[in-house]
């Protein structure tokens, strides 16, 4: 079999995970922790439609703060690959982390389309934050390898980026086929006929796929974040769906049927 089968219980899939290496990363899992539990604050982040309004400090177009956003952390991953003498047990994980921001970047430039103006500080500091979480997951990666988990962590990256990567297309299509009044256009084809933001579903399916590659707790731990984060954009959503369209009825937030 190319998929080795799962253990029969839950302690052989847990042991495979490294704890943080030394005292300074166990500092940054406890403010990984405190930062899951605390939220993200602002669940509507003040670019595009979200930033329609609001005054932004050096405003810029939502297409180039998305570059600025997801640039930094491809430009890392793809010199990590680069380096002859870059030793990491996992051969995936950084091209994982690769493929998931050259993928936001072609998306972008090549699917989305932005119409909003974001803030230039916001924008250099998520591209930070991401370059700092990817050279984080790198460098807390486990030293052996679990077949099971990279299998698995593979198996949902795709799941989740294909899936992401689809109801972007849905999305983007809404904006190519809108009628002249209507600046936006309710999503209602794949998930979105159950949920408002099935994307962030398939994005946080893709982080659990990188963090259970990684092997780390600290890997696991920007998951949950991301978790976190998204979900409160995923309300923020739903709000704003229900406000703006009068027939987008009873949806949930993110996970079809569940919540």
């Amino acid at each position: 079999m190319l998929i080795p089968s799962l253990p029969s219980t839950i302690a052989p899939a847990i042991a495979p995970f490294v704890l943080p290496p030394n005292l300074a990363f166990s500092a940054i899992a406890a403010v990984q922790i405190s930062s899951i539990f605390a939220g993200s604050g602002d669940t509507q982040a003040p670019y595009s439609k979200f930033a329609l309004g609001q005054k932004l400090d050096a405003p810029i177009p939502s297409k180039l703060g998305m570059l600025i956003i997801y640039s930094p952390a491809a430009a890392y991953a793809l010199y990590a690959l680069l380096q002859d003498s870059w030793t990491i047990s996992s051969p995936t994980l950084i091209p994982l982390l690769l493929i998931h921001f050259a993928k936001r970047l072609f998306e972008t430039v090549f699917v989305h389309k932005y119409s909003g103006s974001t803030s230039l500080p916001l924008a250099s500091g998520i591209g930070t934050y991401y370059v700092l979480m990817s050279a984080l997951i790198v460098a807390t990666s486990a030293s052996t390898i679990d077949p099971t988990l990279q299998t698995l962590g593979l198996s949902l990256f795709a799941i989740g980026a294909a899936g992401n990567f689809y109801h972007h297309v849905l999305l983007s299509n809404l904006r190519k086929n809108k009628k002249e009044d209507d600046k936006y256009v309710m999503p209602s084809s794949g998930l979105f006929k159950y949920s408002a933001a099935p994307h962030y579903l398939f994005e946080l399916i893709g982080w659990l796929g990188i963090g259970l590659t990684s092997q780390s707790v600290n890997g696991l731990l920007v998951f949950l974040w991301m978790a976190s984060y998204l979900s409160e954009r995923a309300r923020a959503q739903n709000e704003w769906n229900a406000s703006k369209f009068e027939n987008w009825g009873n949806k949930k937030n993110m996970i079809p049927g569940v919540w």
